[in-house]
Parts: C-alpha cells; structure tokens; sequence
C-alpha cells in the first residue's frame, strides 16, 4: 500500500498539469480564435494535433489509473455508488462509441481535412454525441473509484468535452454556413428537450433503402465525412 501511495504522488501532479494546460489551450482559442488550438488544423503534422492526443491520452487514462491507486478516499463509500456509476459508464462508453463509429474520429478530431456536414445516427439528437458519451464515462468513473484525485481531475476532463464544442462552433459556422446555422436551431449542443422530441418524431421515419447515398437522407449533421478510412 506504501508503494501505491508513492506511485499515485508522482502520477497525479502529471494527470493535473496536464489537464489544466489542455483546459487552458481551449480558453486560449474562446479568447483568441485566431490561435485555434482546438479544432486542430488538418494535418499530422501540426503541434496542436500532438498537444490535444497526447493530453488526451494522459488525462483519459490517468483519470482511471490514479482512481484505482487512490481508491475510496472520498466519501461515497456506500456500495450503491456501484449502481449510477455503471450506467453512467456504460452508456457514456456505447454513445461515445457509437458517435465514433458514425462520425470517422480522425476527422471529428482534426487529424483529416473535413469533407461534409455529417447527420445520421447519435448526430440526429445532440450536436456533440462523442462529448456527451466521454463526460458520461468519466462522471461514472468518479463514482466508481471515489477517489479524490479521480475526482479532481475528472473534472478537469469533463470540463474539457464542456469546453470543446464552444471553440468548435466559430469554425463550423465559418465552414459551413446557414446549413450549420440551421442544424444549431434545430439540434442541441449536448442534450435537451429537443433531443427526446427528435427521438419520438424518427421513430416513424422511413428506413434507407439499399442504393439511396447515406449523404441524401439528412441535412442536419456534424463536420466530416461519414466514410471510416
């Protein structure tokens, strides 16, 4: 136990600095656009594209590891916890996936020049589908682990996919016009009533039929191209 104390004291400092430098990158670009650290340019290349999937992949899985080290510190003992915390993991992970899966992530994330306003799938109800699924997951990781430190920078991470969309926005409108301005008064940014009016009012639509491209169906969509590379 000594040896996981010592552990978790050098992982979280890493997790929380470099949580704050990618929650600090995104106020940069809300403040001044023309930085754009988020949405990265197209190109592998770029540094801002190394910056956010390398941050990524820290904070993301720091958040679980520095929960099982630090396990319990918090006060949700109760095993209860168990209960809200699953289902917010599991359905933040399948909406997450299935937002992925409609929306090729190489380009929802930057690392390919988007092509085309992409509508289908989990992008019918919420603008952001792979954001709302991640803040999901890591609120569940939270209760899961009731660790202070999972607590503390899980936060920092959803506060990230809160972010996000709102430096998203300026460039999609610049991109795409009154076909995005359109899908914005009729989509919500995260989830809302509109969500679950969408839901009743698809569950009649017509199925596509074989041959009919999946582009023609739907005007309202997110940037990218629906073809996984």
């Amino acid at each position: 136990m000594i040896i996981l104390a010592d552990i978790r004291l050098y992982i979280f400092p890493i997790i929380l600095i470099t949580a704050l430098l990618e929650v600090f990158g995104l106020i940069l670009t809300l403040l001044f656009p023309n930085l754009r650290i988020w949405p990265p340019p197209p190109g592998k290349r770029s540094w801002q594209i190394w910056f956010l999937v390398g941050g990524w992949g820290i904070m993301g899985l720091g958040v679980v590891v520095v929960g099982i080290l630090d396990w319990g510190t918090f006060w949700l003992m109760h095993w209860s916890r168990f209960i809200p915390g699953g289902l917010l993991a599991s359905s933040g992970l399948f909406f997450s996936e299935w937002g992925s899966r409609t929306l090729n992530p190489k380009r929802s994330s930057g690392w390919e020049e988007p092509r085309t306003l992409v509508t289908e799938g989990p992008y019918h109800y919420t603008r952001n589908p792979q954001d709302v699924g991640l803040i999901l997951l890591f609120a569940g990781i939270i209760l899961i682990t009731n660790s202070i430190m999972a607590l503390i920078t899980g936060i920092l991470v959803i506060l990230w996919f809160l972010l996000a969309p709102f430096c998203e926005e300026p460039w999609l409108r610049e991109r795409f016009g009154k076909e995005y301005e359109e899908y914005c008064r009729n989509v919500p940014r995260f989830v809302g009533r509109a969500s679950f009016k969408r839901r009743t009012s698809s569950a009649g639509r017509p199925r596509r039929q074989k041959g009919i491209p999946k582009r023609s169906q739907n005007k309202w969509s997110k940037y990218g191209d629906t073809r996984r590379s």
